[in-house]
């Protein structure tokens, strides 16, 4: 049974600094699929058309430019305005599959994560991922993606969680020459204290070894609700732990920072 305000928890995002990105227009955008923002975006250019299939090829790189491939069982998407199309994805040995359609699991939302478990395609690990943008939600619209997520689901909760959010913000106030007060902010950040209840042993010990594995880890808050809630964060200090006997079930807290 997974309650409503249940959260997923996946590994850190594989579309990163490190993925080559290759648009078939629009390439002056291209960059914004990757830098961490909703808000901006990739548009397409001339293929405004239903008629027109649009491609975002993601090719996965190391640090120093080598070809690996990433294990992943959701996509999220976004701040985009993409209703129907389709994808491929290429392993390590060049073989590759057809996804099928994905429109039917869009919803007409800005805004989703995808578990492709629903889309029926064989288990594989791509060094490669092809998207196939169609139809948008208006008609002949550029298509417009502002954030791709590929995605590898750590843990799924069925426990209880508490976030209390308080975001990071570069900001402060000052008086002009007469006396006005004027406030500014350089960025704000999104951040909180998350309490998880309830957490089996099992799970317990996976979200601490994906914690210790990882600098980041991307949090999907009401992935049942609200799917703009998806933010890739970092521990800011070591996780508060509580073991309960009687249930032997354990309590973490984590104070987490947005990337």
């Amino acid at each position: 049974m997974t309650l409503p305000n249940a959260m997923k928890i996946f590994l850190p995002n594989s579309v990163d600094a490190n993925t080559e990105i290759s648009v078939s227009s629009g390439g002056d955008t291209a960059k914004f699929i990757a830098d961490g923002k909703r808000d901006t975006y990739w548009e397409s250019v001339g293929e405004d058309s239903d008629a027109i299939v649009s491609t975002i090829e993601l090719a996965f790189k190391n640090d120093v430019g080598g070809i690996v491939a990433h294990d992943y069982d959701h996509i999220a998407m976004l701040n985009t305005n993409w209703k129907q199309g389709g994808g491929e994805i290429i392993d390590m040995n060049n073989n590759f599959w057809y996804m099928t359609s994905l429109g039917a699991f869009f919803n007409n939302d800005t805004d989703f994560l995808l578990d492709m478990n629903r889309v029926l395609i064989p288990s594989r690990i791509p060094k490669k991922i092809i998207l196939l943008p169609q139809f948008t939600k208006n008609i002949n619209e550029e298509k417009k993606i502002g954030e791709i997520m590929i995605l590898k689901l750590v843990l799924e909760l069925n426990a209880l969680t508490q976030f209390n959010r308080q975001d990071d913000a570069k900001e402060g106030h000052f008086r002009t020459h007469n006396g006005p007060l004027i406030k500014w902010t350089e960025f704000t950040k999104f951040g909180g204290e998350l309490t998880i209840q309830n957490l089996t042993q099992e799970q317990r010990d996976t979200l601490q070894e994906a914690l210790t594995d990882n600098e980041f880890l991307t949090y999907a808050f009401y992935s049942d609700y609200d799917p703009t809630a998806i933010y890739t964060m970092a521990l800011a200090s070591r996780p508060v732990e509580v073991f309960e006997r009687k249930t032997q079930l354990f309590t973490l807290t984590l104070n987490l920072k947005q990337k």
